[in-house]
């Protein structure tokens, strides 16, 4: 499970910003949805343009950087290299200011895989790494160790744990290559497989890919049936024709069945459909589910439904985690959220988003906000900061 991430000079977020995923001292509603003390959901809210985008496309680029060379690079071929290797440049940095552009982009990841818990983080600049480690430790331990560390300065060093020491015999990594990826690639480390498997579980998903899943065996044909049943879409099956390149959904009316091609559904169906694999595969192996504006095209209450997946002890046993960015003003309530579920990102005056959850804040006297309170109604009015605009739209053009 994630546990946190932080991120610093990407995109839109100047200074480092972190999502806590563990659940907050003294929050106590919705308790029995923690999986040891972590968080299944997570939801950005805040303006258009205030950096929710980013930061999803913070953890999708760290995966990517880590993921891709796997799949498509061979580390033994200088022209793949040069083609399929990640690199991030100068305009993935934060750009508006003048020293941003010569300062690293920097991630740090804490998660956990079975009884242990792990930190990684990594430091790009002008497309090399400068910095990387890696530490582990026991759930219930203090101290944690060192898996390897490297830095790419003026005094290259890698240093590695006595338990790699003893497999890891090359170390001649290129500068632009992750070592999580190189010793994931080049060796068969159990610990170094278990961290990879922990990335490529990680289910990515965003409206703007203008892409959808369509269910092509029977068994994903199942699943996507039992989704939509559950929330009442009236799909009773699925059909491709791979020669034409179409596909369909399947109906049955008075006992007869009809068949519509997929992309005359609704908007809603379409995006529903699309969500059910990713949906059903993060309930099955305790993946995380990010997804960008999440209730597009999306009725309220089929939000709520995917929202009341992950938080259903009985139904999310594997400790599955949402995170996602939305506008629906309509589920930031307390029937469906914690407080340290709910999040905010906005841009400070000099443009640089900053990250917050609700459970930061504070009145005159220290305190919360109550849990019976009304977040929506308090973010409208501008109470949590990540003002929406709307206001001045409702009193756009009154006297």
């Amino acid at each position: 499970m994630l546990v946190q991430f932080s991120v610093k000079n990407f995109r839109s977020f100047k200074d480092e910003v972190t999502l806590d995923m563990r659940a907050v001292d003294g929050i106590t509603e919705k308790s029995d949805t923690l999986h040891g003390g972590l968080l299944p959901v997570a939801a950005l809210y805040g303006p258009n343009g205030g950096g929710k985008s980013n930061l999803l496309k913070a953890i999708t680029y760290l995966n990517y950087l880590i993921v891709a060379p796997i799949h498509y690079t061979k580390l033994d071929s200088k022209e793949d290299g040069k083609r399929m290797i990640p690199k991030i440049d100068s305009s993935d940095v934060f750009a508006l200011d003048k020293t941003s552009c010569d300062l690293p982009t920097e991630f740090n990841l804490v998660f956990r895989i079975g009884k242990y818990e792990y930190q990684y983080g990594i430091a790009f600049l002008h497309g090399e790494v400068l910095s990387e480690i890696l530490r582990k430790k026991g759930l219930y331990a203090e101290r944690a160790s060192r898996v390897f560390e490297r830095s790419n300065g003026k005094n290259k060093k890698i240093e590695f744990s006595a338990q790699l020491k003893k497999v890891v015999t090359n170390a001649n990594v290129k500068a632009n290559i992750p070592l999580l990826t190189y010793l994931g690639v080049l060796y068969d480390l159990p610990q170094i497989n278990a961290i990879i498997a922990w990335f490529e579980g990680n289910l990515l998903f965003s409206p703007r890919d203008n892409k959808y899943l369509f269910p092509t065996d029977e068994a994903a044909e199942k699943i996507a049936v039992s989704v939509m049943r559950s929330v009442g879409i009236p799909i009773v099956g699925f059909r491709s024709d791979d020669e034409a390149g179409e596909f369909y959904t399947k109906h049955e009316v008075d006992n007869v069945e009809y068949e519509l091609n997929f992309l005359n559904e609704s908007d809603g169906t379409i995006r529903m459909v699309s969500l059910a694999l990713p949906l059903s595969e993060a309930m099955r192996s305790g993946s995380r589910l990010v997804v960008d504006e999440l209730d597009a095209r999306l009725h309220p209450q089929l939000l709520r439904y995917i929202i009341g997946l992950f938080q259903d002890p009985e139904i999310n046993k594997h400790g599955a985690q949402l995170i996602f960015s939305s506008h629906d003003m309509s589920t930031m309530n307390k029937n469906v959220f914690r407080r340290d579920e709910i999040w905010f990102v906005a841009k400070n005056k000099a443009e640089s988003s900053e990250l917050y959850s609700l459970s930061d804040f504070r009145d005159e006297h220290g305190n919360r906000p109550s849990p019976n309170a009304a977040y929506d109604k308090q973010y409208l009015a501008g109470r949590y900061g990540a003002d929406p605009y709307l206001q001045n739209l409702i009193q756009w053009g009154q006297p």
